[in-house]
């Protein structure tokens, strides 16, 4: 394990789910686009919700199906309000999402895949995408439905969406659905990248 962690930092039991890296870099990119700086984070969380919101309700009747952050949290919530027709967007969801969230568990990763670089900007996330983590953000982009996308970002605390718009959604940010024959290749890619890279680095070191 100390080994792993030298040539690939952040990986662990806690960040095993291959499509949160896909899913991190979507919610980077949207949460820092058209919004000021001190808006970011909690527009990454918001859409960490909508994720945790539509995992439940697309697994409702299997909640072992599919493994992701909140489960137990998000089958308490749907179940809570089984056979609703509108949804809100959950505010705690999430238990102590700043230190226990998607974003806190794979951030040193998604640095040592080199999908996200330090900034040194005083507000905002102190992120920002590479080439590589905004072409992974892309695929997620362009198969969501940006009307709940904007839902979740501006209005989702006060205004309430139908299942079957949150179920569709589901469907396809679903953390265990198929991925798109370019999402699977770049996510090998960038993993083996990364590891060669870091590999040859720690090679170099230890002569």
């Amino acid at each position: 394990m100390a080994q792993a962690d030298r040539l690939l930092p952040g990986l662990n039991v806690f960040t095993s789910r291959a499509r949160y890296y896909t899913f991190l870099c979507w919610a980077l990119s949207r949460a820092q686009a058209e919004a000021p700086p001190r808006a970011h984070l909690e527009r990454v969380f918001r859409l960490e919700r909508l994720l945790v919101l539509c995992e439940a309700l697309q697994h409702e009747d299997e909640p072992l199906a599919c493994g992701y952050i909140g489960r137990r949290r998000g089958r308490s919530f749907v179940s809570e309000r089984r056979g609703a027709g509108l949804w809100e967007l959950p505010t705690r969801i999430l238990k102590n999402q700043v230190s226990n969230g998607a974003l806190r568990l794979y951030r040193t990763s998604l640095a040592s895949l080199c999908l996200v670089e330090e900034d040194d900007l005083e507000e905002g996330l102190g992120l920002r995408l590479t080439d590589r983590g905004q072409q992974l953000a892309n695929q997620l982009d362009r198969v969501i439905d940006e009307g709940v996308v904007s839902w979740a970002l501006e209005g989702g605390t006060q205004q309430q969406k139908r299942r079957g718009t949150l179920l569709d959604a589901g469907a396809r940010m679903c953390l265990s659905s198929r991925m798109g024959a370019y999402e699977r290749r770049y996510l090998v890619e960038v993993s083996t990248r990364s590891l060669a890279t870091r590999s040859f680095t720690h090679a170099e070191r230890v002569r």
